[in-house]
């Protein structure tokens, strides 16, 4: 039978300069004890853009990343992520646009944790409409 994919849709932006910018963590292709952690952060850049990237926190203290991309402006921006558990695949979306497929890591998480966090809104902050939808063979 195999895993269902996993569509997360969310909303972030960041305004002003912040060490952590916005984050949005899933935690995908999750069981009992082990996940594969994405991160999807949003930095203010200064001039009005901002980067977003894509990273695979493989343990506690490490982030691989997966992926970057400059937003030219510093509107609210809609990231998809398309989880494959089969394949242990992620496919990432920025304003309906697709910027690659990456491989991911699964690690140890201790238990299970809440399948979508958002990091407490810093100094310009902000997110909005997140939706995870579970369906579809992966």
């Amino acid at each position: 039978a195999g895993f269902r994919l996993v569509t997360a849709e969310f909303q972030l932006r960041q305004t002003a300069p912040d060490p952590l910018g916005a984050a949005v963590w899933i935690y995908a292709d999750q069981d009992a004890t082990s996940a594969a952690p994405l991160v999807v952060t949003m930095q203010s850049n200064g001039d009005g853009s901002q980067s977003l990237g894509l990273y695979n926190d493989t343990d506690p203290t490490t982030a691989t990343p997966l992926a970057k991309a400059t937003i030219p402006d510093a509107q609210m921006t809609t990231v998809r992520l398309i989880i494959s558990p089969n394949a242990d695949t992620v496919a990432l979306f920025v304003r309906s646009t697709h910027r690659g497929t990456f491989g991911y890591q699964r690690r140890a998480i201790g238990g299970a944790k809440h399948p979508v966090v958002l990091k407490p809104a810093a100094s310009g902050s902000a997110y909005g409409g997140v939706t995870v939808v579970a369906g579809g063979a992966g």
